[in-house]
C-alpha cells in the first residue's frame, strides 16, 4: 500500500506541473514586423547602419508585454522609415556625425521617436544625454544607458602614493646613512 501511494504521489508531482500552461507572451505578426524593421540594415549614403542588438532586444522585451495592433505597427514602422529618410538627406556617413546634425533634423527625429513610443502607450524622454522610454505604468522599458555600469567604491590611489613616497624617502635615507658610514668603498 505504501508503494502504491508513493508511486501515485510521484506521478502527481510529475504530471501536475506539466498541465500548468506558461503565460509567457508571444510576439504577434505585427510586433514581429516592428522587430524586423528595427533589425534591418539601413543603407545611408553608401554606408550600412544597424540598430544595436541590445536596443532591439529591449524593444522586443517590451513588445512581449503588450499586444500591438496593425495600426500601431504601421505607425512605428512609418516613424522609423521617416527617420531613415531624414538621415539620408543629411549626408550622414558615420554614427558620430549624429552630433553635428542640424537642430531641425534632431528635433524632427526626437518628435518621431516620441510619436512611435506614444503609438504603443509609451513616453520617450531625452534629457540631453540619455533616451528613456517608459510604459503606461511609468516603468522604464528602454534606456540607452551603458550596459556596464561602475558600481561600488571608486578606486582611491592616495594610499598607494603615500606608501610610494615613504619607500622613496626610506631608500634615500638608507643611501645617505650608508655613505656616511663608509659602506660604499672603491
Amino acid at each position: 500500500m505504501k508503494r502504491i501511494i508513493a508511486v501515485l504521489l510521484s506521478l502527481m508531482l510529475i504530471l501536475i506541473p506539466m498541465s500548468i500552461t506558461a503565460s509567457a507572451a508571444a510576439i504577434n505578426d505585427d510586433e514581429q514586423r516592428i522587430i524586423d524593421c528595427l533589425s534591418q540594415k539601413a543603407e545611408i549614403n553608401g554606408k550600412k547602419f544597424i540598430v544595436p542588438k541590445n536596443y532591439v532586444t529591449q524593444a522586443e522585451n517590451f513588445l512581449k508585454t503588450i499586444d500591438a495592433t496593425k495600426a500601431q505597427a504601421d505607425e512605428i514602422i512609418a516613424c522609423v522609415e521617416e527617420t531613415i529618410k531624414i538621415l539620408k538627406a543629411s549626408k550622414l556617413t558615420k554614427t558620430s556625425d549624429l552630433k553635428v546634425l542640424p537642430y531641425e533634423d534632431k528635433a524632427e527625429i526626437l518628435a518621431l521617436g516620441k510619436q512611435a513610443a506614444a503609438a504603443v502607450g509609451g513616453v520617450l524622454v531625452y534629457d540631453g544625454a540619455l533616451v528613456i522610454v517608459t510604459n503606461a505604468e511609468g516603468e522604464t522599458v528602454f534606456s540607452d544607458a551603458p550596459i556596464i555600469k561602475t558600481t561600488g567604491a571608486q578606486l582611491d590611489y592616495t594610499g598607494v602614493a603615500a606608501i610610494a613616497a615613504v619607500v622613496v624617502l626610506f631608500l634615500a635615507a638608507s643611501f645617505v646613512v650608508a655613505r656616511k658610514k663608509g659602506l660604499f668603498v672603491k
